[in-house]
């Protein structure tokens, strides 16, 4: 089983938590623990996110996505960092072991008005794509009213 457990918005952006449970052992591999890859791999979880206006990204649990590398790499040799066309998800944490793990993703802009899409995918698992709606205003408005913890 797969739910999406949580929706936190903040002034840049938004985290979706991911909660997955299984009868039997599920591999730390194939949930996105170990070295990390170039590629996403068909066999690791993937989780997607769609804006209202068709625009998509997606992250597999093996490692950041090369959008988010490229932004760190430019902005650690004191270059403008380039701005993504494509909403940017990232693994940000995640966690457990044998047959219950959680993770945290990390989905940047906030989204457009209209509905959002969260989708996931884990072939391995026998888990066939699936999806669910979230209500993009309601985490745009949530993330715009936010009130920052530093002055």
């Amino acid at each position: 089983m797969i739910a999406l457990t949580e929706c936190v918005a903040y002034s840049n952006g938004f985290t979706v938590g991911i909660a997955v449970r299984s009868r039997h052992f599920l591999d730390h591999g194939s949930a996105g623990f170990g070295p990390p890859t170039e590629r996403p791999d068909d066999s690791a979880l993937q989780i997607a996110i769609k804006f209202a206006d068709g625009r998509e990204g997606a992250a597999s649990g093996h490692g950041p996505s090369p959008d988010v590398m490229a932004y760190y790499r430019a902005w650690r040799d004191d270059q403008e960092p380039p701005r993504p066309a494509d909403p940017i998800v990232s693994q940000m944490k995640g966690g457990g072991g044998g047959k219950r793990w959680d993770f945290e993703y990390w989905v940047w802009p906030l989204p457009l008005d209209g509905p959002l899409m969260v989708s996931c995918q884990w072939r391995s698992e026998g888990v066939a794509l699936t999806s669910t709606q979230l209500g993009g205003t309601a985490i745009r408005l949530a993330g715009s009213t936010s009130k920052s913890v530093w002055d």
